[in-house]
């Protein structure tokens, strides 16, 4: 059982952000697509700048405990789970409600588990929350839209 809780606690996000991109693109939903795209790839990228700047050792560090998450090498803060499981929540959930909402109680439930298995504190949860959030808003507000299919020759 625990070995099972290490994997989901560990790539459960990444399986779910795999799942749902394979989702949008059977159902050829390219607009919300290539939102959640661009919204996990920027949130990945401010999410690894704030690590590296802010440098915040993880809870397991400091208590000298065993992470029940295993050993994780960037720093803690702001969470990179917490931020790409909301930045993709949140994309969805703007388009199709319903299957957002599942998605955002599936992100808050692998960040509530992060900050049990002591690999992040709270606040690392709640600002890598505020930063998927805030990417995906915007990437949604500006609606940055393109064009995939082939242009008709006449």
């Amino acid at each position: 059982m625990g070995s099972v809780i290490w994997i989901l606690n560990s790539y459960g996000v990444f399986l779910v952000i795999f799942l749902t991109i394979l989702f949008l693109a059977y159902k050829k939903d390219q607009t919300l697509l290539f939102n959640c795209l661009t919204s996990l790839a920027v949130t990945l990228l401010v999410t690894v700048v704030l690590k590296e700047l802010v440098d915040r050792p993880r809870p397991y560090e400091l208590y000298e405990v065993v992470s029940a998450a295993g050993a994780d090498y960037l720093p803690s803060f702001p969470s990179g789970h917490a931020a790409l499981s909301f930045a993709l929540a949140t994309s969805v959930v703007l388009r199709r409600r319903v299957i957002g909402g599942v998605l955002l109680f599936l992100a808050t439930i692998f960040s509530l588990g992060r900050v049990v298995a002591l690999v992040h504190y709270p606040t690392d949860i709640a600002f890598g929350m505020l930063v998927g959030v805030s990417v995906a808003l915007f990437v949604d507000r500006y609606k940055v839209q393109v064009s995939l299919k082939r242009k008709k020759r006449g």
